[in-house]
């Protein structure tokens, strides 16, 4: 079975990402065109089908195969760069929101070769789930595995295809086919931005480190697949550390809280006076700033700041891992529901919607 597979590929592959986050390859670039963080519709070239996970059903093995065009999740993919593995994660946005269930290969006999299928899978297999997307020009790409370049995403044909036809000669069936240069036109895809409708982003809200080029990769992501509990961000920098970085306040606001306890160490908690426009009616937005160093001389609660403002320094107090690759970090959150403390899931609101260009490294969707 394809889980017994991953499960006992699983060990190796955590010990090779573990080494490949320690030492990020020095050529590791994102590929022109394609935004980190960004949902796509993928239309295939040749077919003009578009990439699309079987009735948008969120589950391992589920087929991945050309289909016509329609404005739903199951034809919407949110992409994530690693700089690490110099790779990107092509998640489902029919599969929690685009945090979960990701482009999977199925191996044939343990090898990533040509007449693979391609379906949705959790992420259990570093090698059958990372991709080159490789820019051919004119708006074109061809996406390619990591673990084998001269293979490459293909469709068969021009028809729909369905979720039993997972063979390399099944109408319409996505799949990898052996690729030379730019392929065929049915290795060529275009990766189309889905309109967004996210009102946060337009909103101007200051990012939280004047440098946001250098200080914007994330440990560990709202909500993430092993995380459905981190109603946050945890943000540190792309490379190096980060203890000790000046903090900006992210808008203007109220200071609720300016202190420190044994859980969230040195914390800061700003009312923004902003509403929030999908939340509950008369409720404004609270931001959290924790494990800080430092809280900054001039901030009290019930005081001032505006957005810009320095609030304190980046650092690892209170339940935080002690220094190391990850363990400086801000975490970072925004709730609709006032709260100070522990915000529950209901009344958080992904972070990156307010900055959907900037954030970096698994990330969540921004629409």
């Amino acid at each position: 079975m394809k889980q017994a597979k991953h499960l006992a590929c699983l060990l190796p592959f955590v010990l090779c990402l573990a080494a490949l986050e320690l030492s990020p390859p020095a050529n590791a670039a994102e590929t022109p065109g394609v935004l980190t963080g960004g949902v796509y519709y993928i239309r295939n070239y040749g077919s003009s089908k578009y990439l699309n996970v079987h009735a948008g059903v969120d589950a391992d093995g589920v087929n991945v195969y050309q289909y016509q065009g329609y404005p739903v999740a199951q034809q919407q993919f949110h992409v994530a760069y690693e700089p690490a593995s110099d790779s990107y994660l092509i998640f489902a946005m029919s599969s929690y929101t685009g945090t979960n269930r990701v482009l999977d290969i199925v191996r044939i006999g343990g090898s990533i070769i040509s007449g693979c299928n391609v379906d949705l899978y959790s992420r259990v297999d570093f090698s059958a789930q990372r991709w080159k997307i490789v820019a051919l020009g004119g708006s074109k790409f061809k996406v390619v595995p990591s673990a084998n370049t001269g293979i490459a995403l293909t469709s068969f044909g021009t028809q729909n295809g369905t979720n039993t036809g997972t063979s390399p000669t099944s109408a319409g069936n996505v799949f990898l086919d052996n690729c030379s240069g730019s392929g065929t036109a049915n290795q060529q895809w275009e990766f189309i931005p889905v309109p967004s409708s996210n009102p946060y982003a337009s909103m101007g809200w200051t990012f939280m480190y004047a440098n946001p080029s250098l200080h914007s990769s994330i440990s560990s992501g709202y909500k993430r697949y092993d995380r459905v509990d981190h109603n946050g961000i945890d943000v540190v920098r792309r490379s190096g550390g980060i203890f000790g970085v000046s903090l900006l306040s992210v808008s203007s606001g109220t200071v609720k809280k300016a202190a420190y306890n044994s859980s969230s160490g040195n914390h800061v908690v700003i009312d923004t006076s902003v509403f929030d426009p999908n939340g509950p009616q008369g409720n404004t937005m609270w931001v959290r700033y924790l494990h800080m160093d430092q809280i900054a001389a001039n901030l009290y609660e019930n005081g001032t700041v505006t957005a810009g403002q320095i609030i304190g320094t980046t650092g690892y107090t209170g339940n935080d891992s002690p220094p190391g690759i990850d363990g400086t970090h801000l975490h970072f959150d925004v709730n609709n529901g006032q709260y100070m403390y522990g915000p529950p899931a209901i009344s958080t609101i992904n972070p990156q919607r307010f900055w959907p260009g900037v954030l970096v490294r698994h990330t969540s969707p921004i629409n």
